[in-house]
């Protein structure tokens, strides 16, 4: 999967939709995670998957809720989500 846009991967879950990271999604991630994004590393974290989903997806749709956005992740779609955040967050894929 091509970083085409630095900061945004396109995903497909209920429908087509855009991860994107600005500023304030990145500030959102770490205020619910408690701590740093730098700090997430290869070690993510099935809760910080979802905030950092959740958060990333709120540009197109800011009445998204986290409990929402984990009934679109499964075991089937999860390796793709982990692979778009990845791209959305520059470019690497992340790994738990």
């Amino acid at each position: 999967m091509a970083n085409t846009e630095r900061g945004e991967a396109k995903i497909t879950l209920d429908k087509e939709r855009t991860i994107k990271f600005d500023l304030n999604a990145l500030i959102e991630v770490e205020d619910k995670l408690g701590h740093s994004i730098t700090e997430l590393g290869d070690n993510m974290s099935i809760k910080a998957m979802r905030t950092l989903l959740t958060e990333g997806l709120k540009h197109e749709d800011p009445e998204l809720t986290e409990h929402t956005v984990g009934s679109l992740i499964t075991m089937d779609n999860m390796k793709e989500v982990q692979e778009a955040l990845g791209v959305a967050m520059g470019g690497t894929d992340l790994k738990n």
